[in-house]
Order: structure tokens, then sequence, then C-alpha cells
């Protein structure tokens, strides 16, 4: 589970495609919705924090904004919480 700590606009393609999939595994964990991954350290920060989905949302956030800014499209009916502000 690649759950980067660096700012979205560090990574390269791949990176950050790799990185929104991941989130959305993550963000399956975090609903329950999967056994697998449930222990994963990367997961610790959203678990540990007062709201894991809110965290887990900002972080996709952060991706789908930086792909947005790169003119990338892509589809977010997986995701939950907010629209991204920016389109990719």
């Amino acid at each position: 589970m690649r759950l980067w700590t660096i700012s979205p606009a560090h990574l390269d393609a791949k990176g950050l495609v790799a990185a929104w999939r991941e989130g959305l595994l993550a963000q399956k964990v975090l609903q329950g919705g999967t056994k697998g991954y449930a222990s994963h350290p990367q997961l610790l920060r959203f678990k540990e924090s007062a709201d894991p989905m809110s965290g887990i949302a900002l972080y996709l956030e952060d991706l789908c904004a930086e792909a947005g800014r790169r003119g990338y499209s892509r589809s977010e009916e997986r995701r939950v919480g907010k629209e991204c502000r920016s389109r990719w």
C-alpha cells in the first residue's frame, strides 16, 4: 500500500495513479469493506485520527487536485466525500 506522505506534486504520473488506487483501497478498508490490509502500517495515521474517513477523503482530494492541475481525467464514482474541486 502506497500512501505517500509527500506532496502529490512530487509524484510522477505512475506514482499519482498508484496513490489514487491505493487511496481508494484504504478508503474501502476504513469503511470495513474488506479484511485485507486492515492492519497495514500505512493506515495507522488515518485510523488514529479523530475522523479517519475525513482524513482519507482529504488525502484523495489532494491527489485529485494535483491530477486536475496536470489535466488528467478519471472517474470519481468510488470516492466517498466531497466532490473534487478540480476535475481530472
